[in-house]
């Protein structure tokens, strides 16, 4: 009890038994949580201490389907950082590969252009259209990055803001509204 009051003032956040048979295992789990990490991909490179402490709130964001905001500066990393967070994502019974990442160049987006592309279109909807899968659709299950979502026109991201409140989305000629199972990072 004295060693775990002093380690504990000295900021371990748990301990393990050394005859639990799991013991290993946890130790990786605490590590990969509250541990200053480099990516182990390569994909993200350096070492300094403001890096691994987005890495490690990166991977904290990983463990839960919470929408999840990265600011920055243009050309700073922000794909990078969302990258790094759906690899360390692991959904419950999904492999990762089934997990999609979709990202989409918020600032090309039209008032007119915007509702198809994000929701889709029924197929029938108007003469000659088959239907058409939207992103949202496209990341069904995994996350969707919005990237430079400051440059989207004003109404798309008020009907984003929708999205991301209510988590329902309709397709253009659509009467249901569809469940979207999307992380929006």
């Amino acid at each position: 009890e004295e060693v775990s009051l002093e380690f504990s003032k000295r900021g371990a956040v748990g301990f393990i038994a050394r005859d639990d048979l799991r013991g290993p295992e946890k130790l990786g789990e605490a590590l990969q949580l509250h541990g200053l990490l480099t990516d182990s991909s390569g994909e993200i490179v350096g070492q300094s201490l403001p890096l691994l402490l987005a890495l490690r709130e990166a991977r904290r964001a990983s463990l839960h389907r919470e929408n999840v905001l990265v600011r920055g500066e243009r050309g700073t990393g922000k794909e990078l950082a969302a990258r790094y967070l759906h690899r360390n994502s692991s959904p419950a019974g999904k492999k990762l590969t089934a997990c999609p990442f979709v990202t989409v160049n918020s600032a090309v987006f039209t008032p007119s252009l915007f509702t198809s592309e994000f929701f889709g279109i029924e197929p029938r909807t108007a003469t000659g259209v088959d239907g058409k899968t939207g992103l949202i659709e496209a990341a069904e299950g995994g996350d969707l990055f919005l990237d430079e979502v400051g440059d989207m026109p004003d109404e798309v991201q008020a009907a984003i803001l929708r999205v991301l409140q209510e988590r329902q989305y309709t397709r253009v000629g659509g009467k249901q509204p569809r469940h979207a199972d999307v992380r929006f990072i």
